[in-house]
Protein backbone atom coordinates (compact mmCIF):
# COMPACT_ATOMS: atom_id res chain seq x y z
CA UNK A 1 0.00 0.00 0.00
CA UNK A 2 1.56 3.32 -1.09
CA UNK A 3 0.73 6.55 0.74
CA UNK A 4 0.95 9.72 -1.34
CA UNK A 5 1.01 12.99 0.60
CA UNK A 6 1.84 16.39 -0.89
CA UNK A 7 2.19 19.79 0.71
CA UNK A 8 -0.24 21.41 -1.74
CA UNK A 9 -3.21 19.07 -1.37
CA UNK A 10 -6.36 21.18 -1.45
CA UNK A 11 -8.52 19.76 1.30
CA UNK A 12 -9.15 17.01 3.82
CA UNK A 13 -11.58 15.16 1.57
CA UNK A 14 -8.99 14.93 -1.18
CA UNK A 15 -6.48 13.29 1.16
CA UNK A 16 -9.14 10.98 2.57
CA UNK A 17 -9.96 9.88 -0.98
CA UNK A 18 -6.29 9.17 -1.66
CA UNK A 19 -6.12 6.94 1.40
CA UNK A 20 -9.36 5.18 0.44
CA UNK A 21 -7.95 4.57 -3.04
CA UNK A 22 -4.82 3.06 -1.46
CA UNK A 23 -7.00 0.64 0.51
CA UNK A 24 -8.92 -0.27 -2.65
CA UNK A 25 -5.64 -0.82 -4.48
CA UNK A 26 -4.48 -3.15 -1.71
CA UNK A 27 -7.75 -5.05 -1.98
CA UNK A 28 -7.28 -5.49 -5.71
CA UNK A 29 -3.63 -6.45 -5.24
CA UNK A 30 -4.65 -9.36 -3.00
CA UNK A 31 -6.89 -10.62 -5.80
CA UNK A 32 -4.30 -10.03 -8.51
CA UNK A 33 -1.63 -12.16 -6.83
CA UNK A 34 -4.08 -15.01 -6.41
CA UNK A 35 -4.74 -14.89 -2.67
CA UNK A 36 -8.50 -14.35 -2.93
CA UNK A 37 -9.69 -16.79 -3.84
CA UNK A 38 -6.75 -19.11 -3.20
CA UNK A 39 -7.49 -22.57 -4.54
CA UNK A 40 -5.30 -25.67 -4.56
CA UNK A 41 -6.80 -28.45 -6.60
CA UNK A 42 -4.42 -31.26 -5.76
CA UNK A 43 -0.86 -31.12 -4.50
CA UNK A 44 1.47 -33.81 -3.21
CA UNK A 45 4.86 -33.66 -1.52
CA UNK A 46 7.06 -36.68 -0.89
CA UNK A 47 10.48 -36.91 0.73
CA UNK A 48 12.62 -39.48 2.43
CA UNK A 49 15.93 -41.25 2.80
CA UNK A 50 17.22 -43.91 0.39
CA UNK A 51 16.22 -46.47 3.04
CA UNK A 52 12.50 -45.78 3.58
CA UNK A 53 12.33 -47.64 6.91
CA UNK A 54 14.53 -44.94 8.44
CA UNK A 55 12.49 -42.03 7.14
CA UNK A 56 9.91 -41.38 4.46
CA UNK A 57 7.03 -38.96 4.27
CA UNK A 58 4.20 -38.19 1.88
CA UNK A 59 1.69 -35.36 2.28
CA UNK A 60 -1.21 -34.42 0.05
CA UNK A 61 -3.88 -31.71 -0.06
CA UNK A 62 -7.00 -31.74 -2.23
CA UNK A 63 -9.53 -28.98 -2.79
CA UNK A 64 -8.05 -26.35 -0.48
CA UNK A 65 -9.89 -23.02 -0.68
CA UNK A 66 -9.38 -19.69 1.07
CA UNK A 67 -11.75 -16.78 0.45
CA UNK A 68 -12.50 -13.38 1.95
CA UNK A 69 -9.03 -11.85 2.40
CA UNK A 70 -9.73 -9.01 -0.02
CA UNK A 71 -13.21 -8.22 1.29
CA UNK A 72 -12.16 -5.16 3.26
CA UNK A 73 -15.01 -3.03 4.57
CA UNK A 74 -13.99 0.58 5.19
CA UNK A 75 -15.99 1.91 8.14
CA UNK A 76 -14.09 5.18 8.32
CA UNK A 77 -11.23 6.91 6.55
CA UNK A 78 -10.71 10.59 7.31
CA UNK A 79 -7.91 13.12 7.43
CA UNK A 80 -7.59 16.22 9.62
CA UNK A 81 -5.40 18.92 8.12
CA UNK A 82 -5.24 20.89 11.36
CA UNK A 83 -3.71 18.03 13.34
CA UNK A 84 -2.07 16.28 10.35
CA UNK A 85 -3.76 13.06 11.41
CA UNK A 86 -5.75 10.42 9.62
CA UNK A 87 -8.18 8.00 11.20
CA UNK A 88 -9.00 4.62 9.74
CA UNK A 89 -11.34 1.77 10.60
CA UNK A 90 -11.17 -1.28 8.34
CA UNK A 91 -12.74 -4.70 8.79
CA UNK A 92 -12.55 -8.06 7.05
CA UNK A 93 -15.94 -9.57 7.96
CA UNK A 94 -15.15 -13.18 7.14
CA UNK A 95 -12.25 -15.36 6.04
CA UNK A 96 -13.09 -18.94 5.10
CA UNK A 97 -10.66 -21.84 4.88
CA UNK A 98 -11.74 -25.28 3.70
CA UNK A 99 -10.05 -28.48 2.59
CA UNK A 100 -11.64 -31.46 0.91
CA UNK A 101 -8.98 -33.91 2.04
CA UNK A 102 -5.51 -33.68 3.54
CA UNK A 103 -3.28 -36.53 4.58
CA UNK A 104 0.16 -37.24 5.97
CA UNK A 105 1.78 -40.67 5.92
CA UNK A 106 5.23 -41.03 7.43
CA UNK A 107 7.68 -43.67 8.57
CA UNK A 108 10.40 -42.97 11.13
CA UNK A 109 12.61 -45.86 12.21
CA UNK A 110 9.89 -48.30 11.16
CA UNK A 111 7.23 -46.44 13.19
CA UNK A 112 4.31 -45.29 11.07
CA UNK A 113 2.26 -42.13 11.34
CA UNK A 114 -1.05 -41.68 9.55
CA UNK A 115 -3.03 -38.41 9.68
CA UNK A 116 -6.16 -37.56 7.72
CA UNK A 117 -8.09 -34.29 7.86
CA UNK A 118 -10.89 -32.39 6.16
CA UNK A 119 -13.32 -29.60 7.00
CA UNK A 120 -13.43 -25.85 7.35
CA UNK A 121 -12.44 -22.93 9.59
CA UNK A 122 -14.05 -19.50 9.57
CA UNK A 123 -12.49 -16.33 11.02
CA UNK A 124 -15.05 -13.61 11.68
CA UNK A 125 -14.81 -9.83 12.02
CA UNK A 126 -11.11 -9.03 11.95
CA UNK A 127 -11.15 -5.29 12.57
CA UNK A 128 -8.33 -2.77 12.75
CA UNK A 129 -8.97 0.84 13.73
CA UNK A 130 -6.41 3.49 14.42
CA UNK A 131 -4.92 6.94 14.11
CA UNK A 132 -1.70 8.09 12.49
CA UNK A 133 -0.40 11.59 13.19
CA UNK A 134 2.54 13.10 11.33
CA UNK A 135 4.76 16.15 11.49
CA UNK A 136 5.13 18.04 8.22
CA UNK A 137 8.07 20.41 7.82
CA UNK A 138 9.34 22.24 4.76
CA UNK A 139 12.96 21.13 5.10
CA UNK A 140 12.82 17.87 7.08
CA UNK A 141 9.76 16.51 5.29
CA UNK A 142 7.25 14.15 6.88
CA UNK A 143 7.84 12.21 10.09
CA UNK A 144 5.53 10.06 12.19
CA UNK A 145 4.41 11.65 15.44
CA UNK A 146 1.95 9.06 16.73
CA UNK A 147 0.50 5.70 15.74
CA UNK A 148 -2.31 4.08 17.71
CA UNK A 149 -4.04 0.90 16.58
CA UNK A 150 -6.86 -1.12 18.08
CA UNK A 151 -7.17 -4.73 16.92
CA UNK A 152 -10.30 -6.78 17.40
CA UNK A 153 -11.39 -10.29 16.47
CA UNK A 154 -14.99 -11.42 16.50
CA UNK A 155 -14.80 -15.20 16.57
CA UNK A 156 -13.25 -18.33 15.06
CA UNK A 157 -15.43 -21.32 14.24
CA UNK A 158 -14.05 -24.72 13.34
CA UNK A 159 -15.61 -27.79 11.77
CA UNK A 160 -12.66 -30.07 11.15
CA UNK A 161 -12.51 -33.83 10.90
CA UNK A 162 -9.12 -35.04 12.18
CA UNK A 163 -8.10 -38.68 12.48
CA UNK A 164 -4.64 -39.63 13.76
CA UNK A 165 -3.59 -43.27 13.74
CA UNK A 166 -7.22 -44.24 13.32
CA UNK A 167 -8.36 -42.24 16.36
CA UNK A 168 -10.81 -39.34 15.97
CA UNK A 169 -9.52 -36.06 17.41
CA UNK A 170 -12.12 -33.84 15.75
CA UNK A 171 -13.80 -32.62 18.93
CA UNK A 172 -10.48 -31.72 20.55
CA UNK A 173 -9.08 -29.82 17.58
CA UNK A 174 -12.36 -27.95 17.05
CA UNK A 175 -12.43 -26.92 20.70
CA UNK A 176 -8.79 -25.82 20.50
CA UNK A 177 -9.31 -23.67 17.41
CA UNK A 178 -12.77 -22.37 18.22
CA UNK A 179 -12.29 -21.74 21.94
CA UNK A 180 -8.64 -21.83 23.03
CA UNK A 181 -7.22 -19.92 20.07
CA UNK A 182 -10.07 -17.40 20.06
CA UNK A 183 -9.74 -16.72 23.80
CA UNK A 184 -5.96 -16.44 23.54
CA UNK A 185 -6.18 -13.88 20.75
CA UNK A 186 -8.83 -11.92 22.66
CA UNK A 187 -6.64 -11.91 25.76
CA UNK A 188 -3.69 -10.50 23.80
CA UNK A 189 -5.44 -7.83 21.74
CA UNK A 190 -3.30 -5.10 23.31
CA UNK A 191 -0.07 -6.89 22.40
CA UNK A 192 -1.30 -7.61 18.87
CA UNK A 193 -2.27 -3.96 18.51
CA UNK A 194 1.23 -2.93 19.59
CA UNK A 195 2.80 -5.28 17.06
CA UNK A 196 0.61 -3.83 14.31
CA UNK A 197 1.67 -0.32 15.33
CA UNK A 198 5.32 -1.30 14.90
CA UNK A 199 4.62 -2.96 11.54
CA UNK A 200 2.63 0.02 10.24
CA UNK A 201 5.30 2.47 11.37
CA UNK A 202 7.97 0.50 9.50
CA UNK A 203 5.73 0.29 6.43
CA UNK A 204 5.09 4.03 6.37
CA UNK A 205 8.75 4.89 6.97
CA UNK A 206 9.73 2.75 3.98
CA UNK A 207 7.42 4.80 1.77
CA UNK A 208 8.15 8.26 3.08
CA UNK A 209 10.38 10.42 0.85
Amino acid sequence: MRFIISFDLPDERFISNLIAKSINAERQSIKNIGLDPLYINNTRIAMGLPVPALFSCEASVKDFLCTGLSNMVTHNVSYNLRTSSFIFDVEVPRIDFSVGAASLEAILFSNTLDIKASGKVQIQNVRIAGKVSVNIAVFSGISIRLIKIKFNLGNITSDIKLVVQGKDYSAKVNYFIGTTVTNTVQAHKAEISKLLEIALKNLINERLP
